[in-house]
């Protein structure tokens, strides 16, 4: 969880005081008693503050890094969606969070594939992978690792075209075999998408 940490203000005695996340933190009267978190703060005694500056962030040791070998198949992902003349089919979002002085940590990888089924049809098949770095959600290297070379064998798959992606029923087979989740969402027309 990030820390969050500030600097308030008693509306009864005036006093500013400093307060962090883990523990509440006492104005001079002592009738003001806050304790921030990230996206507010928790209060004993009413609410009697005024924010005067508020600050929150992540600490490093929150997220797992990615190892060589799981940075690589990342690196061979672009590399495919980069080179690709159908590359826009493919969304790749890294997503991070800030450090306390503006370093960045990976959070979150996001990759789908989306394809079209056809001019008149508004309906789409999809292929996504959402892998969080999170400490306390990150499902293991081992895991992890697997999944993204899956999604990776999908991609090689497709751009060599043994995965025709404009076929449901394949798709839907695909996902039975390898026990993946998938479903069918309504928007307007149909789009089916299988989660990696």
């Amino acid at each position: 969880m990030p820390i969050a940490e500030g600097k308030y203000q008693c509306l009864i005695c005036d006093d500013v005081f400093p307060a962090k996340t883990g523990t509440f933190s006492k104005c001079k009267c002592g009738q003001s008693e806050i304790e921030p978190k990230y996206w507010s703060y928790t209060y004993k005694n009413g609410n009697r503050v005024k924010v005067i500056e508020e600050n929150s962030y992540y600490l490093e040791d929150e997220f797992i890094k990615l190892s060589n070998d799981m940075q690589e198949i990342l690196d061979e992902i672009k590399r495919i969606k980069a080179d690709n003349e159908y590359g826009y089919r493919y969304f790749l979002h890294e997503m991070n969070k800030e450090g306390k002085d503006g370093e960045k940590y990976l959070s979150k990888i996001n990759i789908s594939y989306s394809h079209s089924n056809g001019r008149y049809s508004g309906e789409s098949n999809g292929i996504e992978l959402n892998l969080s770095l999170i400490k306390e959600d990150y499902e293991g290297h081992d895991k992890a690792k697997q999944r993204m070379i899956m999604f990776l064998d999908m991609m090689k798959e497709i751009v060599s075209g043994e995965l025709d992606v404009s076929k449901r029923s394949k798709l839907e087979d695909m996902a039975e075999e390898k026990g993946l989740y998938y479903r069918e969402e309504p928007t307007g027309a149909t789009d089916f998408k299988m989660y990696i």
